[in-house]
Protein backbone atom coordinates (compact mmCIF):
# COMPACT_ATOMS: atom_id res chain seq x y z
CA UNK A 1 0.00 0.00 0.00
CA UNK A 2 1.26 3.38 -0.81
CA UNK A 3 1.95 6.10 1.21
CA UNK A 4 -1.54 8.27 -0.73
CA UNK A 5 -3.63 5.06 -0.30
CA UNK A 6 -3.04 4.81 3.86
CA UNK A 7 -2.95 8.52 4.13
CA UNK A 8 0.71 8.47 6.02
CA UNK A 9 1.17 11.66 4.45
CA UNK A 10 2.00 15.12 6.53
CA UNK A 11 -0.58 17.12 7.73
CA UNK A 12 -2.06 19.03 5.17
CA UNK A 13 -2.22 15.58 2.84
CA UNK A 14 1.54 16.03 1.45
CA UNK A 15 4.02 13.27 0.79
CA UNK A 16 7.47 13.93 2.65
CA UNK A 17 10.52 13.31 0.61
CA UNK A 18 10.79 10.47 3.11
CA UNK A 19 7.26 8.83 1.58
CA UNK A 20 8.24 9.44 -2.04
CA UNK A 21 11.00 7.64 -2.25
CA UNK A 22 10.14 4.86 -0.28
CA UNK A 23 6.66 4.54 -2.15
CA UNK A 24 9.61 4.77 -5.80
CA UNK A 25 11.57 1.97 -4.04
CA UNK A 26 7.84 -0.08 -3.27
CA UNK A 27 7.15 0.51 -6.84
CA UNK A 28 10.44 -0.47 -8.29
CA UNK A 29 10.73 -3.87 -6.26
CA UNK A 30 6.68 -4.22 -7.59
CA UNK A 31 8.40 -4.24 -11.05
CA UNK A 32 11.08 -6.39 -10.41
CA UNK A 33 8.87 -9.11 -9.15
CA UNK A 34 6.51 -8.77 -12.28
CA UNK A 35 9.75 -8.69 -14.68
CA UNK A 36 11.20 -11.66 -13.22
CA UNK A 37 7.77 -13.48 -12.93
CA UNK A 38 7.46 -12.60 -16.91
CA UNK A 39 10.42 -14.10 -18.01
CA UNK A 40 9.19 -17.31 -16.03
CA UNK A 41 6.20 -17.66 -18.08
CA UNK A 42 8.17 -16.98 -21.19
CA UNK A 43 10.49 -19.73 -20.07
CA UNK A 44 7.25 -22.01 -19.58
CA UNK A 45 5.91 -20.95 -23.33
CA UNK A 46 8.66 -21.97 -24.66
CA UNK A 47 8.98 -24.98 -22.86
CA UNK A 48 5.18 -25.79 -23.96
CA UNK A 49 6.03 -25.65 -27.22
CA UNK A 50 8.95 -27.25 -27.63
CA UNK A 51 6.98 -30.53 -25.70
CA UNK A 52 3.75 -29.66 -28.19
CA UNK A 53 4.05 -27.62 -31.14
CA UNK A 54 0.58 -28.52 -32.54
CA UNK A 55 -0.75 -26.08 -34.86
CA UNK A 56 -3.66 -25.44 -32.43
CA UNK A 57 -1.66 -24.08 -29.67
CA UNK A 58 0.79 -21.69 -32.45
CA UNK A 59 -2.11 -19.21 -32.40
CA UNK A 60 -2.64 -19.43 -28.62
CA UNK A 61 1.46 -19.14 -28.10
CA UNK A 62 1.74 -16.44 -30.48
CA UNK A 63 -1.24 -14.25 -28.20
CA UNK A 64 0.78 -15.20 -25.11
CA UNK A 65 4.47 -13.90 -26.44
CA UNK A 66 2.53 -10.83 -27.86
CA UNK A 67 0.95 -9.92 -24.09
CA UNK A 68 4.76 -11.41 -22.38
CA UNK A 69 6.14 -8.66 -24.32
CA UNK A 70 3.91 -5.68 -24.26
CA UNK A 71 4.39 -6.26 -20.41
CA UNK A 72 7.66 -6.06 -20.79
CA UNK A 73 7.53 -3.00 -22.32
CA UNK A 74 5.01 -1.24 -20.17
CA UNK A 75 6.96 -2.33 -16.85
CA UNK A 76 10.40 -1.20 -18.47
CA UNK A 77 8.59 2.32 -19.17
CA UNK A 78 6.76 2.68 -15.41
CA UNK A 79 10.64 1.51 -14.42
CA UNK A 80 12.42 4.55 -15.77
CA UNK A 81 9.83 6.49 -14.80
CA UNK A 82 10.49 5.91 -11.75
CA UNK A 83 14.33 6.40 -12.15
CA UNK A 84 13.79 9.36 -12.96
CA UNK A 85 11.68 10.63 -10.09
CA UNK A 86 14.28 8.74 -8.03
CA UNK A 87 16.88 11.22 -10.02
CA UNK A 88 14.94 14.06 -9.41
CA UNK A 89 13.98 13.66 -5.93
CA UNK A 90 18.10 13.01 -5.57
CA UNK A 91 18.93 15.57 -6.65
CA UNK A 92 18.83 18.22 -3.90
CA UNK A 93 16.80 18.27 -0.63
CA UNK A 94 14.89 21.19 -2.12
CA UNK A 95 14.34 19.76 -5.34
CA UNK A 96 12.86 16.45 -3.24
CA UNK A 97 10.92 18.52 -1.36
CA UNK A 98 9.50 20.51 -3.91
CA UNK A 99 9.27 16.77 -6.25
CA UNK A 100 7.12 15.47 -3.18
CA UNK A 101 4.86 18.11 -2.54
CA UNK A 102 4.06 19.17 -6.46
CA UNK A 103 3.10 15.56 -7.63
CA UNK A 104 -0.09 14.16 -6.02
CA UNK A 105 -1.59 14.02 -9.09
CA UNK A 106 1.22 12.77 -11.05
CA UNK A 107 1.58 9.96 -8.26
CA UNK A 108 -2.07 8.89 -8.18
CA UNK A 109 -1.86 8.41 -11.37
CA UNK A 110 1.43 5.97 -11.17
CA UNK A 111 -0.57 4.06 -8.72
CA UNK A 112 -3.40 3.52 -10.71
CA UNK A 113 -0.70 2.10 -13.57
CA UNK A 114 0.77 0.20 -11.53
CA UNK A 115 -2.72 -1.33 -10.01
CA UNK A 116 -3.66 -1.69 -13.24
CA UNK A 117 -0.52 -3.81 -14.76
CA UNK A 118 -0.62 -5.80 -11.71
CA UNK A 119 -4.30 -6.83 -12.50
CA UNK A 120 -3.86 -7.35 -16.57
CA UNK A 121 -0.28 -8.92 -15.28
CA UNK A 122 -2.48 -11.30 -12.59
CA UNK A 123 -5.33 -11.97 -15.41
CA UNK A 124 -2.57 -12.84 -18.13
CA UNK A 125 -1.04 -15.12 -16.38
CA UNK A 126 -4.12 -17.36 -14.74
CA UNK A 127 -5.09 -17.52 -18.53
CA UNK A 128 -1.73 -19.20 -19.49
CA UNK A 129 -1.61 -21.39 -16.24
CA UNK A 130 -5.28 -22.60 -17.80
CA UNK A 131 -4.29 -22.95 -21.44
CA UNK A 132 -1.07 -24.29 -20.67
CA UNK A 133 -3.41 -26.96 -17.86
CA UNK A 134 -5.95 -27.85 -20.82
CA UNK A 135 -3.18 -29.03 -22.77
CA UNK A 136 -1.39 -30.93 -20.11
CA UNK A 137 -3.69 -31.89 -17.73
CA UNK A 138 -2.20 -33.27 -14.55
CA UNK A 139 -3.69 -36.82 -13.48
CA UNK A 140 -5.16 -36.48 -10.01
CA UNK A 141 -4.50 -39.47 -7.76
Amino acid sequence: MSAIESNKLMPGGKMTVGDVRNEDLQWARSLDFYLQENALLKLRLSQVLDLNPAQGFTAVAEHFQTSFIQLDECMKDLKKDIQLNKKTSGESEQLAETAALWQPAARKRFQLEMKRLAENFEQMKAEFVRQVDQLFPVNSP
